[in-house]
């Protein structure tokens, strides 16, 4: 059953990765089945050049999907939106890396000497690399 989403966002080096590390584990104890998707700005290549699935993809296929009994990665090139996740795995709680033009509920993280953001529907917490811009913020 598909139902939270959680964004976490912040310049790169803000520690959004350590961050979702982090909260993975803490929500398997809590018993959710986390998702997460990174929001990434550049292109990435997710085939070996030359092996089948890049050569179709190159080919022209609308999608790759490669997959054995352990795990599964997908390329498209069409960008993934978020109302077709019911078609993927079971997730009752799905964790955004980026993302922050999207409007769900929020982490935001600060880089050292950031100024935090002004305060706005959905942003949850701020986590701070510093004791003093953590009091600056309270």
């Amino acid at each position: 059953m598909n139902s939270s989403i959680l964004a976490l966002t912040g310049h790169s080096g803000s520690g959004k990765t350590t961050l979702a590390e982090k909260l993975i584990p803490l929500f398997l104890q809590q018993g959710y089945y986390p998702g997460y998707i990174k929001h990434s700005s550049h292109q990435h290549f997710f085939d070996q050049q030359g092996k089948d699935t890049a050569r179709q993809f190159q080919a022209g296929a609308a999608f790759t999907l490669i997959g054995s009994e352990q795990s599964q990665m997908l390329h498209a090139k069409s960008p993934l939106s978020l109302d077709q996740l019911p078609l993927w795995p079971a997730w009752d709680l799905l964790l955004l890396e980026g993302w922050a033009s999207l409007d769900h509920p929020r982490i935001h993280c600060l880089q050292q000497d950031e100024a935090p953001p002004q305060p706005k529907p959905g942003l949850l917490a701020i986590q701070c690399p510093s004791e003093a811009q953590a009091q600056a913020i309270n």
